[in-house]
């Protein structure tokens, strides 16, 4: 459409809204506090509906525009050049020259509207374009921040895998070297076995064959060599057993633990009978999926163990039982013997270490130590449940296999 057109039928607004009487009065009060996208309906609105406005006949009359022409007037790019023009100052000085008195009127009260339109649109669009400008601020602070964060986790990804190839050299080397220390330990055990075998063998034929001959003093050498050759030989079983835990000596079975249970009772019947020591085994311990050469020696370490510590206790009582637990099986060993101060409690599986209370008694302090390492590595745990003069129950759980 052309500026001239345009401004025809600007003109012909013009005319309609006040040709409309107090009715178009008010809507053109409403049109100066409405939105730029209501004014265009209500000025729409008046065309349609209000065909018997003077203005509006008069436009049609004169032959200006028809209501399709006004609403293509009202169209985004007509409504921009209708902006352009009445923006103007001499708008009103060339439409004096052309229209009647009536409409020169009307011509500056309507320029000053469109201006008003223009300058609510003009704050719309400064205001868009603050809006913009905070987003853009915004967009760039946040992908700086993201650069800065990228970069950091890079550099910190970067520090991790450092540190895990580290971690993983360290370990193969400590490996290595636990590997190394295993295969020492057996060597250095089987060799060191041999003599004290031979030791304790000579020093039994020397008191049966010559006791006759030695006196009190030379008998009572011969029973301390015998003793410590014991001691010794106890000593590197435990060596050889803890060097061996985590390496594959049977294939894991199912097996009865009640029978278990009781083949280590059995073989430990003299001491039981010695310590005047009274054991109940539990008829609920269940058949389980283990290493039963080991299992049987964290049931017999547990249970020599509670002997030591029966003590001087009267009607000394060790009872092996069984506590079904869901996922897992839980066993125990109880005693009501001398007990365990619960300061002690993690320290007694240390190796090498032994209670004051029971270090009169034979043994090696790797016991427990073998204990804790053989359930490990089945995937277990055990601890003890103690308090001093009360007794202690040593648990230990498995894992139960689907």
């Amino acid at each position: 459409m052309k500026k001239d057109q345009i401004m025809e039928h600007v003109q012909a607004l013009k005319v309609g809204i006040v040709g409309g009487g107090p009715g178009c009065k008010a809507i053109m009060d409403m049109i100066f506090a409405e939105k730029l996208s209501q004014l265009r309906m209500k000025l729409i609105g008046v065309a349609c509906t209000n065909p018997g406005a003077v203005g509006y006949v008069y436009a049609q009359e004169k032959g200006i525009y028809t209501t399709r022409d006004y609403r293509d007037l009202y169209k985004l790019e007509g409504l921009n050049m209708i902006v352009e023009l009445t923006g103007r100052k001499d708008v009103a000085n060339e439409i004096s020259r052309t229209k009647p008195d009536h409409v020169r009127l009307m011509d500056h009260v309507t320029a000053r509207l469109f201006w008003d339109i223009f300058q609510v649109e003009e704050e719309r669009i400064a205001e868009r374009e603050r809006t913009e400008e905070s987003l853009r601020k915004a967009h760039d602070e946040l992908e700086r921040r993201v650069e800065e964060r990228t970069f950091e986790l890079s550099r910190s990804n970067a520090l991790l895998k450092e540190e895990i190839t580290e971690r993983k050299r360290v370990g193969e080397e400590l490996r290595k070297k636990n590997e190394e220390l295993e295969n020492f330990v057996c060597v250095v055990s089987h060799e060191l076995k041999t003599p004290v075998i031979g030791v304790q063998g000579f020093s039994s034929r020397l008191l049966r064959n010559y006791q006759e001959k030695l006196d009190e003093k030379g008998e009572r050498y011969l029973e301390q060599i015998q003793a410590n050759a014991r001691r010794m030989e106890i000593f590197i079983s435990d060596l050889l057993a803890l060097a061996r835990i985590g390496h594959v000596v049977s294939s894991f079975e199912d097996i009865s633990s009640l029978e278990i249970a009781k083949d280590v009772r059995l073989r430990l019947q003299a001491q039981l009978k010695e310590k005047g020591i009274k054991l109940a085994v539990s008829d609920n311990l269940p058949a389980i999926c283990c290493d039963r050469e080991r299992i049987s020696q964290v049931f017999e370490n547990l249970l020599v163990n509670a002997i030591k510590f029966v003590g001087d206790t009267k009607n000394p009582k060790v009872e092996i039982g069984y506590e079904d637990k869901g996922d897992i099986h839980q066993f125990y060993v109880k005693d009501n013997g001398i007990g365990i101060d619960p300061e002690c409690h993690q320290e007694i599986f240390d190796m090498f270490h032994r209670l004051k209370e029971i270090r009169d008694q034979e043994g090696t302090g790797i016991g427990l130590a073998i204990v804790e390492r053989i359930v490990k590595s089945h995937g277990g745990k055990v601890w003890v449940e103690s308090e001093k003069g009360k007794g202690a129950t040593f648990y230990f759980i498995l894992p139960k296999v689907a």
